[in-house]
């Protein structure tokens, strides 16, 4: 390898923890992002994490992504892996819950401290 390939492009805030968090247990980090062609590898790096926790990486995967013409949003019923996968806020203090769905049926997304 050249140095060319080492540390020629940098994407920012590409993943995220998905709800529920689990202070006790294994927590989903999820996102996406597109590979530059023909990339010989792909750096992670964890920023802005809470004093004092520990992290351990298991069962990593980069897979591609699929797309359902009948299904614009990714997981819009909420019931992929019953975590708020492809979903987050975006500046502030909002907060996110997976809650019961309309008549207890499914999940629905609660936003809060709006």
């Amino acid at each position: 390898l050249t140095k060319q390939f080492i540390f020629t492009t940098e994407d920012r805030d590409k993943a995220w923890l998905a709800r529920p968090y689990k202070p006790d247990g294994w927590n989903l980090v999820h996102g996406l992002f597109r590979l530059p062609e023909n990339s010989p590898r792909v750096f992670w790096e964890i920023e802005r994490a809470p004093d004092n926790v520990e992290f351990i990486i298991d069962n990593a995967s980069l897979k591609p992504v699929t797309c359902n013409p009948d299904m614009l949003v990714k997981n819009g019923n909420l019931e992929d892996e019953g975590v708020s996968k492809y979903w987050d806020t975006w500046g502030g203090e909002v907060g996110l819950d997976i809650v019961p769905g309309f008549g207890g049926s499914g999940n629905a997304l609660k936003a809060f401290k709006r």
